[in-house]
């Protein structure tokens, strides 16, 4: 990515818009007027940082984006991220917005019955085919997934399927319309996410470009050792090595291969150097 690309930071449209743009304010991001703009049907939007863009999609494609690479940094609820599961997204922080729950919800009166409980197969509408698999899954439950993108709730009563998966946040949609919530598969909140290979130089090599941007979460306890503020490095993670002292951006390592433990997720994670000794270049990590 050339310094004189702006970071591509993606935003998802709906209920986690509202919470995150004071976030970004707070930080140091301002969209655009024509963000705010209703009439408009842009996607992409300037901000008061010239090295800084947003995009606005829908939340699905919030992972896609930067899984792939075309935004580097980006904001989506945990639901989406357990969804696709992608190799090249890193969710580093928790941003303690967007609460809600992915849940199971089945008519009223199928509830009263028991009748689905003695089910050993089901037809469930939703739009995490994923999730709602591997959950029903473990039940011992052979999931029959119909992949509806809105609308859920009208699945049971039109006879489409016997239970859906949803994300309830009060549970008022649900009441009316006459189902009830049975179990919970998730506690979903927004995370933070940059793809893994552009983490270094979407957040820490271009020094000059985020450091207000990434003050706020420069204090978070969780994304505080990925941060790098004002020139100063700050360790990445626990380097299992000690001759090698993991730092992005500025790096200086003795071995080319090295191992650190991930502090948000806990999982071991391996980093390949880009130079050995270099002090102006990342790493690239994966599992």
């Amino acid at each position: 990515m050339s310094s004189a690309q702006p970071l591509v930071f993606a935003l998802p449209k709906g209920r986690i818009l509202d919470e995150a743009l004071p976030l970004l304010e707070q930080a140091g991001v301002v969209p655009d007027a024509d963000f705010f703009n209703k009439a408009s049907r842009a996607l992409s939007f300037a901000t008061n940082r010239p090295d800084v863009k947003i995009i606005r999609v829908r939340a699905f494609d919030v992972a896609t984006f930067v899984a792939h690479g075309a935004a580097q940094i980006g904001v989506v609820g945990s639901d989406v991220i357990d969804e696709f599961d992608y190799a090249d997204l890193y969710a580093p922080v928790d941003l303690d917005i967007g609460h809600c729950r992915l849940s199971v919800a089945e008519p009223v009166e199928m509830v009263e019955s028991g009748a689905n409980a003695r089910e050993s197969h089901a037809r469930v509408a939703t739009k995490y085919p994923n999730l709602t698999r591997r959950h029903f899954e473990k039940l011992g439950v052979q999931a029959e997934v119909v992949k509806l993108n809105g609308a859920m709730e009208l699945a049971p009563s039109l006879g489409l399927a016997s239970r859906i998966v949803d994300l309830v946040s009060t549970g008022r949609t649900l009441k009316d319309n006459g189902l009830e919530e049975t179990s919970i598969i998730h506690q979903v909140s927004a995370r933070l996410i940059a793809n893994r290979s552009h983490l270094p130089g979407a957040i820490c090599l271009r020094q000059n470009q985020l450091h207000p941007a990434t003050r706020r979460l420069h204090r978070h306890p969780t994304f505080s050792p990925l941060i790098n503020i004002g020139g100063q490095p700050k360790p990445q993670a626990i380097a299992k090595e000690r001759n090698c002292r993991v730092i992005i951006g500025h790096h200086q390592c003795q071995r080319r291969d090295h191992s650190f433990t991930d502090r948000a997720s806990g999982r071991v994670m391996r980093a390949t150097c880009s130079a050995i000794g270099s002090t102006d270049k990342g790493c690239s990590s994966d599992r």
